[in-house]
C-alpha cells in the first residue's frame, strides 16, 4: 500500500508541475540556472553547467539570461556550433537589446575561426556596450583572422587603452603597427 501511495504522490507532483502557469515557470527555472551558474562561473566547469542551464532554458524558453548563459557555457565547453545556434536564437528574439548574447556569439564564432561572423557579432555587442575591453580584443583578433590590418590596429589599440592584458595580442599589434603584414 505504501508503494501505491508514493506513486500517487509522485503523479500529483508531476501533474502539478505541468499545470504551473507560465509566470511561475520562471521561478522553476531559477534553481537549475543557479546550479549552472555555480558550476560555470564559480567552479569554472562549463561542461557541468550545460545540463542545468539547458533545464532552466527549457522551463523558461523566453528567458534570454538563461539562454545566453547556456550559449556561453556551450562555447566554453568547446561546443561552438551549439553555442552559435543557441545564441543566435537569443539575438534574433524580438526586442533583444542586450550586449551579452552578441558578445558570447562573437566569442563562439571566433573560437570556430569564423572571423567575419565574429566581427559582426562583436561590433553589435560594442554598439550596446562600447567600453568592453575583452570584446575589443576579440574583435581585434577577428580582424587579424580576416587579415584586415587597419581594423586590427584600431581595435587592438582600443583594447590596450581600456586596460586589456594579452601579451600575444600586443606583440602582434606592435608588429602590425610597425608595418609588418598580417600573414
Amino acid at each position: 500500500m505504501v508503494a501505491a501511495n508514493d506513486v500517487h504522490k509522485k503523479f500529483k507532483r508531476s501533474t502539478a508541475l505541468a499545470s504551473v502557469p507560465h509566470s511561475a515557470s520562471a521561478v522553476l527555472g531559477t534553481r537549475p540556472y543557479q546550479v549552472g551558474y555555480v558550476q560555470h562561473v564559480m567552479k569554472q566547469n562549463a561542461a557541468a553547467a550545460v545540463g542545468p542551464y539547458e533545464k532552466a532554458a527549457a522551463l523558461e524558453p523566453g528567458n534570454t539570461l538563461f539562454r545566453t548563459s547556456l550559449g556561453s557555457a556551450l562555447a566554453d565547453a568547446g561546443q561552438a556550433d551549439r553555442a552559435v545556434e543557441e545564441l543566435t536564437k537569443v539575438t534574433g528574439a524580438e526586442g533583444y537589446s542586450g550586449w551579452q548574447a552578441w558578445y558570447y556569439l562573437g566569442a563562439a564564432q571566433l573560437k570556430a575561426s569564423r572571423f567575419k561572423e565574429a566581427a559582426v557579432a562583436l561590433e553589435k555587442s560594442l554598439a550596446v556596450k562600447p567600453d568592453n575591453a575583452q570584446a575589443e580584443a576579440f574583435l581585434a583578433w577577428s580582424y587579424f583572422g580576416l587579415k584586415d590590418a587597419a581594423n586590427f590596429k584600431v581595435h587592438g589599440a582600443k583594447a590596450r587603452t581600456l586596460g586589456y592584458k594579452d601579451a600575444q595580442l600586443f606583440d602582434r599589434l606592435a608588429k602590425v603597427e610597425a608595418g609588418q603584414a598580417i600573414k
